[in-house]
């Protein structure tokens, strides 16, 4: 059977045609360096070198049969040092799950800072809801998943998740509001406006939200769902009520709208990043690490 150290020492031949000197080159002995070639002739079927007692020269068959032995020897040293380089983390493919509140804060940063010295890495992204990240981690779908942490941590249980930034609550205003010069309101000033929230279904800043105005002993007249940040904004700009969230909607620079902090200061949200430690995968480990590191930049 062909392999690939008959490729090796055909080369070897092939390169000095002179057995002496490819013996020598490969550190192995000439007779068995011989043999090694004739097993090969037998096994394509076909003389690879011409010999005589002075010289010997590669056969036509021979000069066909080199380029394709150079190019098939290239690709398996290719393939290892592929299988080197993905066991390193270097290689591979990451796959990010991730909900609204990652994307407008550290996530961009974490990708930019992992891929600094993995350039051969491809990374694709998948918006999720909460309930859907974390199942699918668990069914080892995404390699890592990046989003809100709520009270009941139960729900990431079994998985490596840890805490890399924490987003204050400020509430979204329209500019012609009465409560628009304010840089601080509570809750209870929201009164009769409509609470404008993204959908409950998507993201947990619902549930956040309406414990929060539960503790404070507020009421909302009325609560719209909506099923994009872009919406929540534009809504809020219209003058169709005032919306609670992390601050960081502020980063979205949507305009006639103003961002007051909530007084008292609640418990800030906390973001998190969280991998299936079974999964093993070391992308899934050098981005965690990446997404530490990256947070710990931005509070320095």
């Amino acid at each position: 059977m062909l392999e690939l150290r008959h490729l090796r020492y055909f080369i070897a031949v092939a390169d000095h045609l002179n057995f002496s000197r490819a013996a020598e080159a490969l550190e192995t002995a000439q007779p068995s360096l011989s043999q090694q070639i004739r097993q090969l002739e037998a096994e394509v079927g076909v003389e690879l070198f011409s010999r005589d007692k002075r010289q010997i020269a590669l056969t036509p068959a021979g000069e066909a049969f080199l380029i394709d032995a150079r190019a098939l020897l290239t690709h398996v040293e290719t393939a290892v040092e592929h299988a080197r380089q993905a066991e390193r983390g270097l290689r591979g493919e990451l796959r990010i799950g991730y909900t609204p509140a990652a994307m407008l804060t550290l996530l961009p940063q974490a990708i930019r800072a992992f891929r600094i010295g993995r350039p051969d890495v491809r990374i694709t992204l998948a918006a999720l809801t909460p309930i859907a990240l974390i199942e699918a981690l668990r069914r080892r779908e995404i390699d890592a998943g990046v989003l809100l942490e709520r009270r009941d941590a139960g729900r990431l249980a079994g998985l490596d998740a840890r805490r890399i930034g924490k987003l204050p609550f400020a509430a979204a205003v329209p500019l012609s509001h009465r409560l628009a010069e304010r840089r601080t309101i509570r809750l209870e000033d929201i009164g009769t406006d409509t609470l404008i929230l993204y959908a409950r279904r998507l993201a947990d800043i619902y549930d956040v939200v309406m414990n929060l105005c539960r503790e404070r002993g507020f009421t909302p007249a009325r609560v719209a769902e909506v099923d994009e940040v872009d919406a929540v904004l534009g809504l809020v700009a219209a003058g169709e009520g005032i919306s609670i969230g992390p601050r960081m909607f502020a980063k979205a620079n949507f305009p006639g709208i103003v961002f007051p902090a909530i007084t008292p200061a609640p418990t800030p949200f906390c973001l998190v990043v969280a991998r299936n430690p079974e999964a093993r995968s070391r992308l899934a480990e050098a981005f965690v690490t990446t997404c530490v590191r990256t947070n710990a930049a931005d509070a320095t």
